[in-house]
């Protein structure tokens, strides 16, 4: 689902390779664990066959079905897995508190011993509220131990993440301002050689796994699609007439609506980091279009069409590579993979015009601005409905937003490549 990037640091969601099992297994992509991967581990103590057997109870006494004992196994077998993960995911925050955030908030209070490494405004924007998030998952780590040490069939772990569900919302203030995160990040990477030279020492810590801080600061977006894989696992091998079910599948409820958002941020996040690597591939750009609000839509081939080719199909050399952003419309020509920047159309003041198929401008459409008309031709008549469609909708929402009635962020679609 995610773009590749080429700058180490702008591998966030795409190369998250920080595991939460202690074992290194990579977790890059949450959506690839399965139920099945959790291993048996409960195992029934055998009978004791002094123990006499009263005939009165023989119905009591007889063993419990192989089904029950596999399902009995499967669920304890998932509250390891959570127990195990919340571990990790908690060692993981106090790394990333511990060698990055506390010695780069001392550094950049103490001026007058070495240089600031970043302003504290900068690191409060790059680690969000990092703190308060380990703070709450130590608690809830703490609480799970508690609970496993006794562990039997009949015991729930559900109350535990009732009591702590409202405290999770924690995380939309740190899904808020991940992307400008990010920016900071990159920007402080590029201007600052303190910073870049401060990331390379902890880099160099054994305890890190050579895993870079990027990893690090995505633990929190991971975490809670995690959760509600976790929780559904544990809800499949617990019986409906378990009286930790119902409670069990307020959870699920409860992490899903929050999983959803996080995965609304992470889509959001891709395509905010797209539009970095796109200013890494064009050259010439007259100005720096990496901005916390821009986020990139769709890419593809339009052929320039000018008045003198109007009766004829635009040769080979005429193609532009075409990057639509939820502002802006950039067209370049592609020189190996090495795009060169031929202009620009500012979206704000756009509008759309389709020239039909009976015209003598075949698959062609226009785009008119205040300067002038772009007239364009696609490929086919797929992909100029394709090119009209997203046009006419980030056209659409520029105008809800200057009339007061939209966010800039438009809605991203999972087609976007």
């Amino acid at each position: 689902m995610s773009p590749k990037i080429h700058a180490e640091t702008s591998r966030i969601l795409i190369d998250n390779n920080y595991n939460e099992r202690p074992d290194n297994d990579q977790i890059a992509n949450t959506h690839e664990f399965e139920t099945s991967d959790i291993i048996d581990s409960y195992y029934d103590d055998p009978e004791d066959p002094e123990d006499p057997v009263d005939p009165k109870d023989s119905e009591l006494n007889k063993p419990v079905p192989t089904s029950a004992v596999a399902a009995n196994r499967k669920r304890e077998a998932a509250v390891n897995e959570i127990l195990t993960t919340e571990l990790t995911y908690v060692d993981g925050l106090r790394k990333l508190v511990r060698i990055y955030l506390l010695p780069m908030r001392q550094r950049s209070a103490n001026k007058i011993l070495s240089k600031p490494i970043a302003t504290i405004e900068e690191i409060s924007t790059i680690f969000g509220n990092v703190e308060q998030l380990l703070k709450l998952h130590e608690q809830l780590l703490k609480s799970l131990e508690e609970r496993k040490i006794n562990w039997s069939p009949t015991r729930h772990i559900s109350d535990i993440f009732l009591k702590n569900a409202p405290y999770l919302k924690m995380y939309a203030i740190y899904f808020k301002s991940f992307p400008q995160a990010i920016a900071t990040m990159e920007r402080l990477s590029k201007e600052s050689k303190e910073f870049k030279k401060f990331l390379q020492q902890c880099q160099q810590n054994p305890e890190l796994g050579g895993l870079p801080f990027n990893s690090f600061l995505s633990l929190p977006i991971q975490r809670i699609p995690r959760y509600k894989l976790l929780l559904e696992a544990l809800l499949k091998y617990t019986e409906e007439s378990d009286p930790d079910y119902n409670n069990l599948k307020k959870c699920v409820n409860q992490i899903s609506a929050i999983a959803d958002e996080v995965n609304e941020k992470i889509r959001d996040a891709e395509n905010q980091q797209k539009v970095l690597e796109i200013q890494g591939q064009v050259t010439g750009l007259p100005n720096n279009i990496v901005h916390p609000a821009r986020r990139f839509i769709y890419k593809g081939n339009l052929y320039k069409v000018s008045p003198t080719k109007v009766n004829s199909y635009a040769s080979l050399q005429d193609v532009r590579v075409h990057f639509l952003f939820n502002d802006l419309l950039i067209f370049c020509l592609d020189f190996q993979g090495i795009y060169h920047y031929k202009g620009e159309i500012d979206l704000r003041y756009a509008s759309v015009k389709d020239t039909y198929e009976d015209s003598e401008l075949p698959y062609c459409f226009q785009i008119k601005t205040k300067n002038g008309t772009h007239t364009v031709r696609a490929k086919n008549r797929e992909e100029k409905t394709e090119w009209i469609a997203r046009l006419n909708e980030t056209i659409w929402s520029l105008q809800n937003v200057q009339n007061g009635r939209g966010k800039l962020l438009i809605p991203i679609s999972n087609n976007s490549h």
